[in-house]
């Protein structure tokens, strides 16, 4: 019968001359540099894309989520808000046929924002700290 047995293992096998400090941070900046430049390209090809996106192909879109979202509101707080974009609107540089639907959203935040198919939605902390300034 053949007998096997393991040789001995020296003592400095998984020694390395290099710092293991020095490998881990080159490799965190490799990631953190791969993911910037992977945000920077998203946000580049979808800034050329989206300017070349055809305005009805941005109301598909939206038509796909709410048709609802493409009528104005004529009642309430969206109502009178879309009476002064309707007001604005033409005096606007906008491509023919474009329209524009304005929305009020509740929510106290300070902000609005414009999405695809001409949505723009106004929050209510918005009107509400413009109300306060105005009075």
């Amino acid at each position: 019968m053949i007998e096997y047995s393991n040789p001995k293992v020296p003592d400095q096998v998984n020694v390395t001359k290099n710092s293991s400090i020095k490998d881990l941070v080159l490799l965190g900046l490799l990631a953190i540099g791969g993911l910037a430049a992977l945000v920077f390209l998203i946000f580049f090809i979808g800034g050329v894309l989206g300017r070349l996106l055809p305005f009805e192909v941005e109301q598909w879109m939206v038509n796909q989520v709410d048709e609802e979202l493409l009528t104005p509101a004529t009642e309430g707080r969206s109502g009178a808000l879309q009476d002064i974009a309707n007001r604005l609107i033409p005096h606007m540089d906008f491509p023919e046929g474009m329209t524009v639907v304005v929305r009020y959203d509740p929510d106290p935040l300070v902000n609005a924002f414009a999405t695809v198919g001409g949505q723009i939605i106004i929050m209510g902390g918005l009107i509400d700290t413009w109300k306060a300034k105005m009075s």
